[in-house]
């Protein structure tokens, strides 16, 4: 009997070892996770945007749209059918759509959203090129940057950068999450936001 038992305990061992290893095989490892909104964009800008009061579906859904560069199809609500939101049980919530379009950005806009309308001075496009006033020696936690055409950008992602010039040529550049202004002499960028 005892005999018996320790073969039934053998069988046991063996035939989850063998689905342990039919698994490992069967399931692709983990990928690495890509770098989502919160670290591209960092804490501050990350709660300035309000997107910590989202969910962590809502989140998942927003950073898949900006990847895929378009929006992902959301079923259109229909009009109520009489029926309890209970018995229809959970349903997800739709991406929130503009009741206008979103106006499209011309040349004289570039940058417009970050001041007042009438503060607006410079007639600019997908990226444009500078020159910083006087002497230029990098930057440092929130740096101005006075352009020649009168523009003022500060920097708005921490970060420091060490480099001397007299009147170097800049471009700022519209990217995926903001403003970003390139040292054209060495190509190092840093993320900025236009202030005047």
């Amino acid at each position: 009997m005892k005999l018996d038992a320790i073969r039934t305990l053998r069988q046991l061992v063996l035939q989850s070892s063998l689905l342990l290893c039919v698994c490992l095989l069967v399931v692709p490892p983990a990928r690495a996770a890509e770098p989502g909104l919160r670290e591209e964009l960092g804490a501050e800008q990350f709660e300035a945007f309000g997107l910590s009061r989202l969910t962590a579906a809502e989140l998942a859904r927003l950073e898949a749209w900006l990847a895929a560069g378009r929006p992902a199809p959301s079923p259109a609500p229909s009009a109520s059918s009489g029926t309890d939101e209970a018995e229809q049980g959970p349903t997800e919530t739709p991406m929130v759509s503009p009741a206008a379009p979103a106006p499209v950005l011309t040349v004289e806009d570039f940058g417009d959203e970050q001041i007042r309308r009438e503060e607006r001075d410079a007639n600019l496009g997908e990226r444009f090129r500078a020159r910083i006033q006087g002497s230029f020696e990098g930057w440092e936690g929130k740096t101005l940057f006075r352009l020649d055409n009168g523009q003022i950008w500060r920097q708005r992602i921490g970060g420091r950068y060490r480099y001397r010039a007299e009147s170097p040529t800049v471009e700022i550049v519209k990217g995926r999450f903001g403003y970003y202004l390139e040292v054209v002499e060495t190509g190092r960028q840093v993320g900025v936001r236009r202030i005047r």
